[in-house]
């Protein structure tokens, strides 16, 4: 007898070892400033990030495709907008992960200049991730009634709780 998971009970596993694998990436040389990537083989941090994005743009499509239960003519319309919004989204949870993966290799040393600029984008993050959302709806909206947007907005967002959830509990607390 298969045992079937559901999506809720893989995507913490995921996203714990997306960020495990995500950390020792930044280990190899430290960065000086936020903005700087730490010193990793250019093929290798591509293919790294590449699996990444796609473990968890499947995760997240499987979640969807389990909860919105598309028709076939709903499903034409909304895939392709998905895809194209999806792809925004990871881009700045990638932006996340990165500001996080640089305070967690420089908390010892972490000025307050840092710490502020840190905090900076973090906000900036959000901001623009609420863009794209916002601009997301206004797009399944054409193809898709608002009660449906709506569904798909509470997935996305309950997606996002628990991604940043398992991302957050990784980073140890300040002294």
């Amino acid at each position: 007898m298969k045992r079937r998971f559901s999506i809720h009970q893989l995507l913490p596993l995921a996203m714990t070892l997306l960020f495990c694998l995500s950390v020792p990436c930044f280990a190899e040389a430290p960065a000086t400033s936020i903005g700087d990537t730490p010193k990793m083989s250019a093929t290798r941090s591509e293919s790294v990030d590449a699996l990444k994005k796609q473990i968890i743009l499947d995760k997240k499509k499987l979640n969807v495709m389990e909860n919105m239960q598309l028709s076939s003519e709903e499903a034409r319309s909304f895939w392709p907008i998905y895809h194209e919004y999806q792809e925004q989204l990871i881009d700045l949870s990638f932006l996340l992960t990165k500001l996080f993966s640089f305070y967690i290799v420089s908390k010892n040393s972490l000025s307050n200049q840092q710490a502020s600029t840190i905090m900076d984008e973090m906000f900036t993050i959000s901001d623009s991730r609420q863009d794209v959302l916002k601009r997301f709806s206004l797009a399944l909206e054409d193809v898709l009634p608002a009660k449906r947007v709506f569904h798909y907005m509470l997935i996305e967002n309950n997606q996002a709780v628990i991604e940043q959830y398992e991302l957050l509990r990784q980073i140890p607390l300040p002294e």
